[in-house]
């Protein structure tokens, strides 16, 4: 008898012992270790915090800025934001540090309201200094700021939504001033897949924006006007057999931005968006824009958040304060500030079928029947029309004027590019100015023969 309750007591125990051990597991596994530091300047960057399973919390997060093993009060960069964080993924956020980094790695301290803290190395990085942007470049900004501060918001149900959030959203890197179809292309894969379309059945995501680019007008100097964006997108669509609709909603200041984009997104249906990010300088003049995919708006009593996958920055998802509409502490060494929003439903019932693709001549029938010539971008060199999606515009060393790197065009792959009448056009400088500077080649609209 008094073996059988020590076994049971031994048994008991063990079961303890389990139990507290998966509770401190459970407990002390949200935040992953490998935290990054991507520096902007001396001054500011993003710190990249994994998490090992989905969490809602607060979170703060100090720097030990001078090395000297003491987390101090001014070296803390984040204050009790709010984490909406997914699982096997990472969350940005945006700092400033108080003077240069010493030279030996720093310890970087994480804390979570909930009372989970880890204290590790931190990575630190370094972006790239080649602007991706590339915004002295553009002939097409906005010319004024009016409207510039608080925005004006949307009538406000009876009851708000105000929290929405789109988990899983992929994060493509964009080329150079190709965020606004990258953007698109990100918010089209996850309709797509929530809705029962294989992502096999489409092309690659780099085949997706080269094509898309041409729907949407693109160009070397402005990317992409926010009106092309959206008949671009459209039309892209349609020849993929999806029944993607996206809207522009909110207006060029931002004012209604984030309120139709948290309604779309916290409706039964769902919805993806894209938000362009409007730059300015310290008087207040437009620079030129910006675009990324949203994938979460939060209203905590009088402040907003908006999580975004940013083609600009490394894998992860951004958060940001938006105060009226600034965002606070985006990257850019200026102003940023909402501008217009891009809704994308899907208008059918999901069958869990994949849709069939219309096919080329489907598609220039239609045009052909409504009277619409179907027209493609192309460059022009040495007489030949080479379409857009077979180049691309590339930055580096190997081609410069005055001392500067200038953006040029290079074939694809292979070192030959196709022509409309058929032929290959060989890239006569793989490791210079390939095609010629994209400030001399001339980039025109003409009818697809």
């Amino acid at each position: 008898m008094k073996n059988k309750s020590l076994v049971l007591g031994l048994g008991l125990i063990v079961v303890i012992v389990v139990g507290v051990i998966f509770w401190m597991k459970t407990q002390a596994g949200t935040l992953g270790k490998r935290i990054e530091l991507v520096l902007w300047s001396d001054t500011r960057g993003t710190l990249y915090i994994p998490f090992n399973v989905e969490t809602k919390d607060n979170l703060s997060a100090w720097i030990d800025v001078n090395s000297n093993g003491v987390f101090e009060g001014d070296e803390k960069v984040v204050d009790n934001f709010p984490v909406v964080g997914r699982a096997k993924w990472r969350n940005g956020y945006a700092v400033k540090i108080d003077g240069p980094l010493q030279k030996v790695v720093p310890q970087v301290r994480v804390a979570l309201a909930s009372g989970e803290v880890l204290e590790t190395s931190l990575t630190i990085t370094y972006a790239p200094e080649n602007d991706l942007l590339e915004l002295d470049k553009v002939t097409n900004p906005e010319e004024s700021m009016k409207g510039f501060g608080s925005v004006a918001h949307a009538e406000t149900p009876d009851e708000p939504v105000t929290s929405a959030s789109r988990p899983g959203m992929s994060d493509l890197d964009q080329r150079i001033a190709e965020c606004a179809p990258t953007a698109a292309i990100n918010s089209i894969m996850s309709l797509a897949e929530e809705h029962g379309k294989s992502l096999s059945d489409l092309p690659t995501p780099t085949e997706m924006i080269d094509e898309i680019k041409g729907d949407m007008d693109w160009t070397p100097a402005d990317g992409v006007l926010p009106d092309n964006f959206v008949q671009g997108k459209n039309q892209w669509a349609a020849k993929y057999g999806l029944p993607i609709r996206t809207e522009k909603v909110g207006d060029q200041h931002g004012r209604g931005t984030l309120e139709k984009i948290l309604d779309a997104m916290g409706s039964e249906e769902g919805a993806a968006a894209e938000i362009r990010i409007k730059f300015a300088d310290e008087n207040g003049k437009v620079t030129g824009g910006h675009m990324v995919t949203v994938v979460g708006v939060h209203i905590d009593g009088d402040n907003v958040y908006i999580d975004i996958n940013d083609p600009k920055t490394p894998a992860g998802t951004e958060t940001y304060r938006v105060e009226g509409n600034v965002i606070e502490n985006y990257p850019y060494e200026g102003i940023a500030v909402l501008s217009w929003g891009f809704v994308q439903r899907w208008e059918e019932t999901p069958t869990g079928q994949a849709l069939e693709t219309m096919t080329d001549v489907e598609v220039r029938g239609i045009k052909s029947a409504v009277g619409e010539k179907e027209k493609i971008k192309v460059l022009v060199y040495q007489g030949k029309h080479i379409p857009l999606s077979g180049v691309h515009l590339g930055t580096g060393p190997e081609c410069k004027k005055n001392s500067k790197e200038m953006p040029h065009w290079h074939a694809n792959a292979g070192g030959k590019a196709p022509a409309l009448d058929g032929s290959t056009v060989r890239d006569p400088s793989s490791g210079g100015c390939g095609y010629g500077m994209a400030i001399n080649v001339p980039v025109i609209n003409v009818d697809i023969p």
